[in-house]
């Protein structure tokens, strides 16, 4: 007796008993009537996302910016919060809620907080003596929070340390995907919100400040040195200066800073210095690299690689708290 029947790798499916490809249809995927979630494809009879998605209810959805799935299937943000990067934030809040932990005085220790990581960096802590302690806050989303104490001795005019939070290459990178290095020729925006507050017992000679770092290549290494490195010093104690005498007095983001160009005998190093202090800032930092390109001082062909921010400790006993802080490009 004999039969039609599918080819292999096909099933009869539907009412009309049509042969379909089970093994790469989407409405029909390993078997009749297995359906791929919305956005989804089939192959070798098994339904996926695209990379960076997840099924939810039916269609593939990415979980960092999904409004209704925000970090998991179902978590909707309400009120005036956004989906921004797998948490429900205020996209124009600075604060980040949460206790100290993670707490190291070694040096160089790190501390992991999503794209970001803590450097308890002592880089010149040979030109005194001391210590330096560095732990977190909290992490929601790409908002967080964390700290640094210090307590040097020392040259009066040189940095110590310099503890900071790394967006980006730190001589190699230690954490991969951030979306940096970005061209200077971007039209990107990267909008990076700060809030912090200093304490001190005594007197402190500190800068606190974004230290950025510019590389002529688009994917530098670990013994790839930057072609120049971009200061934005907000915050300043006790006379302390950068590198290099001003150049010129400028507005960006309507605020006046005082513009330093100098070298550190390794590649060049601009400054620019917030002529009144702040401990709240939002800045688009591919503003002061448009800057730099308009004087020919860089060109528009060179990368940012690296965004970091912390505080220069020269001498003196004190505290940095981060309450909050964010990166994005945009």
């Amino acid at each position: 007796m004999s039969a039609c029947r599918c080819a292999t790798g096909q099933g009869a499916c539907g009412a009309n008993q049509a042969c379909v490809d089970v093994l790469s249809n989407a409405a029909n995927c390993g078997a009749c009537g297995t359906a791929c979630p919305a956005g989804g494809a089939c192959a070798n009879g098994v339904c996926s996302c695209p990379t960076g998605q997840t099924a939810c209810a039916g269609k593939c959805v990415d979980l960092t910016s999904d409004e209704k799935n925000c970090g998991a299937c179902g978590t909707t943000c309400s009120g005036t919060t956004s989906c921004l990067y797998s948490a429900c934030i205020d996209p124009t809040s600075l604060s980040c809620a949460g206790t100290k932990a993670n707490n190291s005085c070694t040096q160089d220790a790190s501390i992991s907080l999503g794209k970001y990581w803590v450097n308890n960096n002592e880089w010149g802590a040979a030109s005194g003596s001391g210590t330096q302690c560095v732990w977190s806050n909290c992490q929601t989303g790409d908002l967080v929070g964390w700290g640094t104490s210090f307590d040097w001795t020392g040259t009066p005019n040189a940095v110590k340390t310099y503890a900071s939070l790394v967006f980006g290459w730190q001589w190699g990178w230690k954490v991969q995907n951030t979306g940096l290095p970005l061209q200077l020729s971007s039209t990107k925006a990267i909008n990076c919100g700060w809030d912090f507050t200093v304490t001190q017992t005594g007197t402190i000679t500190i800068d606190v400040s974004y230290d950025m770092f510019a590389h002529a290549i688009s994917n530098p290494g670990a013994t790839d040195n930057p072609t120049d490195e971009i200061m934005v010093w907000l915050y300043r104690a006790n006379g302390a200066g950068p590198i290099g005498a001003t150049a010129a007095t400028v507005t960006i983001d309507g605020t006046s800073w005082e513009l330093h160009k100098g070298t550190n005998n390794s590649w060049n190093v601009y400054s620019y210095v917030r002529t009144t202090n702040a401990q709240t800032s939002v800045l688009n930092m591919m503003d002061f690299m448009a800057d730099l390109v308009t004087r020919g001082w860089m060109t528009k062909d060179k990368y940012l690689s690296s965004i970091q921010t912390g505080t220069e400790v020269f001498t003196g006993n004190g505290q940095l708290q981060t309450n909050g802080f964010y990166c994005r490009i945009q």
